[in-house]
């Protein structure tokens, strides 16, 4: 089976996949790891008698993904300039830092507003960093590996680790959390774990090499260009960017946060707390939730030899548009139990309306001299239109609509997303057309 899958891939590509995916799921751990113990140390940072209290908790859960667009603007620039290996080395060592300092910052008690502030720095670090990191494996891989289907199965399988660190960092959190019952600050522990993992996939990655694409277009530019002033008029960097498919791009994006981040483990979890369940509870079915969600991702991974993998990446599409539908009305019964939440949780991740499987199908839309750029700024600004939209605004909007709020945020995305890959698919087609 393993050789049946990756039969196109060489020994090299083989470790560099191997590398990338532990490198994905110690990373994933790191930036996943703050969402789940949030709830815990939000009371350690931040006073409850502060009018700002409120706006900094948001801000500091929200900042991993507020200031991605300026670490998009510099790591983009970086990748489509001096390789696509190094953008992967730089969002390693910011993630391990934040998760470090964190450890072992004082709290509230000691360092007063002080603490809060530099909590909310240490999330904009990762956050600014973050972005670039399973984008830029699957970008990677993609530039690497020749065949299609063997692009996407990479690509799924990045998908697949990165929920097996989401998964790593709730059993972090389930376990500093049990350790708190016997030393409230047993929380650091955590983030110690977190920036040691990080570390070691730091150390892992420094084997990688530059990708096959991105080196040949670089050697095709300077065999026929001498200076920068001919290489920047040359067609390869003069390729205009297409604007739809960035623009859909962008909504698939804040789509995929939505459903991926913020329905199942920050909306459900106020739900999951109404009903009466502990931390330890919450963070009990998170992991259940992952597991589910593992195998779903394992599934889809394995489908790409059989089934075409833009039309697997519309098929969860449509299922994400049904359960959004769906989803309002179930929560709004009486007295909605911790298995219907589950279910709610399981199925906001399963048909996350993203890309996936058919990643390396979209990152082709994009020429190679900005495609690193395209795909870091996408992704960027999707996961801050999702923050803005969806956190800071829930509460209020909860006050008036209820459960419905989810047609007013994650619905438009979720649609747009899907109109996204029929514009995708049709430029996929289009090049067949011309061919016949």
């Amino acid at each position: 089976m393993k050789s049946f899958f990756l039969s196109t891939l060489s020994k090299k590509d083989k470790e560099h996949l191997s590398l990338l995916s532990i490198g994905t799921l110690l990373e994933y751990a790191d930036v996943m790891l703050y969402l789940h113990m949030a709830i815990i140390i939000d009371k350690v940072f931040f006073s409850p008698d502060m009018k700002t209290s409120w706006f900094l908790s948001h801000m500091t859960f929200c900042s991993a993904f507020l200031f991605r667009p300026i670490g998009a603007i510099f790591l983009g620039w970086i990748g489509d300039t001096l390789g696509r290996r190094i953008t992967i080395f730089i969002t390693t060592t910011f993630t391990a830092i934040g998760c470090l300092v964190t450890a072992v910052l004082p709290g509230y008690a000691t360092l007063g507003l002080l603490s809060a502030y530099t909590l909310t720095l240490c999330r904009m670090l990762q956050g600014i960093t973050s972005m670039g990191e399973i984008q830029g494996a699957k970008l990677y891989m993609m530039e690497s590996v020749k065949d299609v289907r063997t692009q996407c199965f990479c690509s799924a399988i990045f998908g697949l680790f990165s929920d097996i660190g989401t998964f790593f960092s709730i059993s972090i959190s389930a376990f500093a959390c049990y350790l708190m019952l016997y030393h409230k600050e047993a929380w650091r522990i955590a983030f110690l774990l977190g920036g040691a993992v990080a570390l070691i996939g730091l150390y892992a990655r420094k084997y990688l090499r530059e990708t096959r694409e991105f080196t040949d277009a670089k050697m095709k530019l300077l065999k026929v260009t001498n200076n920068n002033l001919k290489a920047l008029e040359h067609p390869l960097v003069k390729i205009p960017v297409n604007r739809a498919a960035l623009f859909f791009f962008i909504m698939s994006k804040a789509g995929d946060m939505c459903s991926l981040c913020f329905i199942p483990f920050y909306y459900c979890k106020e739900c999951l707390e109404q009903i009466g369940m502990s931390n330890i509870e919450i963070i009990t079915q998170n992991q259940l939730v992952t597991l589910v969600v593992m195998c779903a991702t394992l599934t889809c991974a394995l489908l790409v030899y059989a089934i075409e993998p833009l039309k697997i990446a519309i098929f969860r599409n449509w299922v994400a548009v049904i359960f959004i539908i769906s989803a309002p009305i179930l929560l709004s019964l009486d007295t909605p139990s911790k298995y219907l939440i589950f279910g709610v949780q399981c199925c906001s991740m399963i048909f996350t309306p993203n890309e996936s499987p058919a990643a390396p199908i979209f990152f082709k839309q994009f020429p190679i001299f900005k495609r690193s750029r395209c795909i870091f700024i996408g992704f960027s600004i999707g996961s801050a239109i999702a923050s803005l939209l969806f956190v800071f605004p829930l509460e209020i909007l909860k006050t008036y609509f209820g459960h419905y709020t989810l047609y007013i945020v994650p619905l438009p995305l979720i649609v747009i997303s899907l109109i996204g890959k029929y514009y995708f698919k049709s430029l996929v087609e289009e090049p067949r057309t011309l061919s016949q």
